[in-house]
């Protein structure tokens, strides 16, 4: 009787053991493949001093990151662009390391399932110092189980297909315009000594701040803002912050590559010292129809301007920034 109970005990073990281990290969088909920990690529940002992108949705034209002195440039079939340094090292923070999920297939017999192919990928390849180029070919991105998401790439020539965790191709797959520069004037008004503004020869004014030390140890830092003279007069301190602040936060996607400014007078003028040595200045030039603006701070980049809103913002009235009450509308 024990042997008996003893052996179906055992038939049953063994069925259960089938079971168990046709749910674990039935779901290692489900999920893309066996389940590996291991790097499929580990990159040093800092010694980065190139990468280039050919993103799918430009038809693989090639965008080409270059680490200057200045800071990262981009460059396309339009020539050499500033580009906006805090997105680039964002993106390369993405490449640092990338730790693989599973092996989800060989590029043989999954390359159009994941979207690996020459021309459904999108490639990124670092240069790192003098070491030979790294190229990741990015895929399908797969948001089905998670909201972090599943990119399926592979490394250099290899075959084997890793699912890594992240949306990669979603970060590169971009337009040009998502890592130009957007900033029109920048800097910090909190370093500015001074600000000079001329409009067509009919409006000019200087703003210089004040240095005479005044007690303001009873008000908080936020509600102390810097003094500054217009012409030698006492301004709104609130107001002119309100306007220094805005000039120093415009952007814009609105690139004016091509116009061709050489030999025209500019009829707007902003002029703003600081501690550098040369002063920023920033001019507006009409071209056609068009508004254009250009810094010499931020060589490279031209934007188009709004005549309405964006000239409001380079320019407020005299009397606004003495702090005089508004004109009753007639």
């Amino acid at each position: 009787m024990f042997n008996k109970i003893s052996n179906r005990a055992l038939l049953l073990f063994g069925l259960a053991l089938a079971l168990v281990w046709a749910a674990l290969k039935w779901g290692e088909r489900k999920t893309g493949g066996d389940t590996v920990q291991g790097s499929v690529m580990e990159l040093d940002t800092g010694a980065v001093r190139s990468f280039s992108i050919r993103p799918k949705s430009l038809k693989h034209a090639e965008l080409r990151f270059n680490r200057t002195p200045q800071g990262w440039t981009i460059t396309d079939s339009n020539g050499v662009h500033p580009a906006d340094h805090r997105i680039v090292r964002n993106t390369l923070s993405k490449f640092m390391s990338i730790r693989t999920l599973r092996l989800a297939g060989t590029m043989e017999k999954d390359a159009a399932k994941y979207q690996l192919s020459d021309t459904a990928s999108t490639p990124i390849t670092f240069v790192v110092n003098d070491g030979e180029p790294l190229t990741l070919h990015t895929g399908l991105v797969n948001t089905e189980y998670n909201q972090e998401g599943v990119t399926y790439v592979r490394l250099n020539d290899a075959q084997e297909i890793h699912a890594v965790a992240g949306m990669l191709t979603r970060h590169i797959d971009v337009p040009i315009s998502n890592w130009r520069d957007h900033v029109l004037i920048g800097g910090d008004p909190m370093t500015w000594k001074s600000v000079g503004v001329a409009l067509g020869g009919v409006t000019s004014y200087t703003l210089v701040r004040d240095t005479i030390t005044v007690d303001t140890s009873a008000l908080p830092a936020a509600e102390a803002p810097p003094l500054w003279r217009l012409n030698g007069e006492k301004t709104d301190p609130q107001r002119v912050q309100q306007f220094l602040g805005s000039l120093s936060k415009g952007n814009s996607s609105r690139y004016a590559d091509s116009a061709q400014l050489d030999g025209l007078v500019p009829f707007y003028r902003l002029t703003i010292t600081d501690n550098e040595a040369q002063p920023m200045i920033v001019e507006v030039f009409e071209v056609g129809t068009s508004l254009v603006l250009r810094n010499n701070r931020r060589p490279g980049n031209k934007f188009h301007l709004d005549s309405e809103r964006d000239m409001q913002r380079l320019m407020r009235p005299i009397n606004f920034l003495l702090g005089a009450p508004a004109q009753p509308a007639h």
